[in-house]
């Protein structure tokens, strides 16, 4: 199990996988050639100096 989050704030992580406008989500292992890979994102507005921490949990069985 693997779970992430942002320390400190309250947005949700969006789950993204090969948007085109804005471009988000793709690799390219080749010249030429893109796959829609899935990507996490937050987006928010920031003001002055900002801080962010990003947690990232695996728990193993």
């Amino acid at each position: 199990r693997v779970t992430i989050a942002m320390q400190g704030v309250s947005i949700a992580p969006q789950l993204v996988k090969g948007r085109e406008d804005p471009p988000l989500g793709w690799i390219s292992r080749s010249f030429d050639a893109k796959v829609a890979s899935p990507t996490l994102c937050w987006q928010e507005t920031i003001r002055g100096n900002t801080k962010r921490v990003t947690i990232l949990q695996i728990e193993i069985a």
